[in-house]
């Protein structure tokens, strides 16, 4: 049922963070998080919500990794910023994730037979154990006896809690402690300190304590980390070591949802649509230093995913992965030719420098076979997305005709639609990708350009996930609803 991956996923979290930088990615830890819950989420509505709020985090979390990019141009402020962004939507995602998880496993556990999960644990707790270490000491006892006018009863720190609802508190308390951990020493940026009182020769800001309270932190996390890794080993082993409980899961999945092909068709060809249309999205332009620092790699692999989807159904899909490849590579050649142009001159040099247009004009070049390499693999994609479409058309659905409902005529309806609509976006994208190429060498006359080239992507984005979401409800969605 994938609670290696959950483990592993769980496990890979364990690091601590400083601001934006993350060793090990958790967006990988996520992921691996969502294959695993992949199986179960098909019958069980909570982990369904579960996996689709670790879906979330993924995402975002990738976009915290690309962030590193700007920690060299962000000052103080723009730190203590993107760590509370990032800490707030982290905290707010993953708090009813972990919530729903261990919600649809006690659903489970209870409808499939689980027993481990429920058992009572004993568990001490430090802190209670030295205030009953206290009470016991003699002077302590008697001042309690005064006070409550009772005789002392010793008292106990072992605390008894299915072992679910514990694993679950230490989850999230672990996590909590890990987004706290990383926010506190960027807030030592906020201190005002110039010139307010008397300022000595011995006066430190809260700023000078920062690397400490990284290590001091760091540590602390490490160390919980650990005992995090163990609290979730130790769980999800013993569940997957629960024989009756694996059986009654196992067998709904062989019995009620593998034989349902068109599911796993829709929920494929979802997955392909997400990255498609993540991949028009990542293929704006956003500049830091006039460097577009949205690499098309980030589209280009966006867009691999979709072809590698889409060729389990259309096989000559295939053929844009290498277009999509030769993209990214291209990408990033011209990533190299714009640092090292705008590093040294801007637009206007080219009229006067002529090293400067030597360098402009051979960065323009390349980003026109970019956009041209570009073009023709998302236009390939929505040509093999129409075949598969009309493939898919002949299997999903009702597959019957009655008085009241024409199947032939819906599937008509259905196609002409996706096609009309698949149309224009080609279209769009063609303009789209034409003024991308055309980008540098109108902008020495016409700087106007940018908002331009914004305004049609925006607009060419737009109506392309307005289209994907057409076409999943019009087909898609309603395979899937069955569970």
């Amino acid at each position: 049922m994938g609670f290696g991956l959950v483990i592993a996923g769980f496990a890979l979290l364990f690091n601590p963070v400083i601001h934006v930088v993350d060793l090990v990615p958790d967006a990988l830890g996520f992921l691996l998080i969502v294959m695993g819950l992949t199986k179960m989420s098909f019958f069980i509505g909570k982990i369904e919500q579960a996996r689709s709020l670790f879906i979330k985090l993924a995402l975002a979390e990738a976009v915290k990794s690309f962030m590193i990019l700007t920690v060299p141009y962000a000052s103080g402020s723009d730190i203590v910023l993107q760590t509370f962004v990032f800490g707030l939507v982290e905290a707010f995602l993953f708090v009813p994730a972990v919530n729903y998880l261990f919600e649809g496993l006690s659903f489970a556990g209870l409808w499939y037979g689980a027993t481990v999960m429920y058992e009572k644990k004993t568990f001490k707790r430090p802190l209670a154990k030295l205030m009953v270490k206290i009470s016991e000491w003699e002077p302590a006892a008697r001042l309690i006896e005064r006070v409550t006018g009772k005789k002392y009863k010793k008292r106990t720190y072992a605390h008894k809690v299915e072992w679910i609802t514990y694993v679950r508190d230490q989850v999230l308390f672990f996590y909590i402690f890990r987004v706290c951990a990383t926010l506190v020493p960027e807030l030592t940026e906020l201190q005002l300190y110039d010139n307010l009182g008397e300022v000595s020769a011995f006066s430190r800001s809260f700023a000078y304590y920062k690397p400490f309270l990284y290590v001091i932190l760091g540590v602390t996390v490490l160390v919980l980390g650990i005992k995090h890794i163990r609290t979730v080993s130790a769980f999800f082993k013993a569940v997957a070591k629960d024989t009756l409980f694996l059986k009654n899961m196992d067998d709904k999945y062989r019995l009620d949802v593998l034989p349902h092909d068109t599911f796993f068709i829709a929920r494929g060809m979802k997955q392909s649509l997400v990255c498609f249309t993540s991949a028009v999205f990542t293929s704006m332009v956003v500049t830091i230093d006039d460097v577009n620092v949205l690499v098309g790699v980030i589209s280009a692999s966006f867009l691999i995913g979709a072809a590698v989807i889409l060729k389990r159904y259309i096989p000559s899909a295939k053929i844009i992965i290498p277009f999509a490849a030769v993209r990214g590579v291209l990408s990033l050649v011209n990533l190299v030719l714009q640092y090292n142009y705008y590093a040294e001159y801007d637009e206007l040099a080219v009229e006067f420098v002529t090293e400067a247009a030597e360098q402009y004009y051979r960065m323009a070049s390349f980003e026109c076979v970019e956009a041209a390499f570009a073009a023709v693999g998302i236009l390939m994609y929505m040509f093999f997305l129409l075949r598969a479409i009309k493939k898919h058309l002949e299997i999903c659905g009702i597959q019957h005709e009655t008085v009241m409902y024409s199947k032939l005529s819906r599937d008509i309806e259905t196609y002409n639609t996706s096609g009309g609509m698949l149309l224009l976006s080609s279209i769009l994208t063609v303009i789209n990708f034409i003024l991308a190429g055309a980008y540098h060498f109108i902008m020495v006359d016409m700087t106007l350009i940018v908002i331009i080239n914004t305004a049609v992507t925006l607009i060419w984005a737009v109506y392309t996930w307005h289209s994907v979401n057409v076409i999943n409800a019009m087909l898609y969605d309603k395979e899937i609803q069955i569970f």
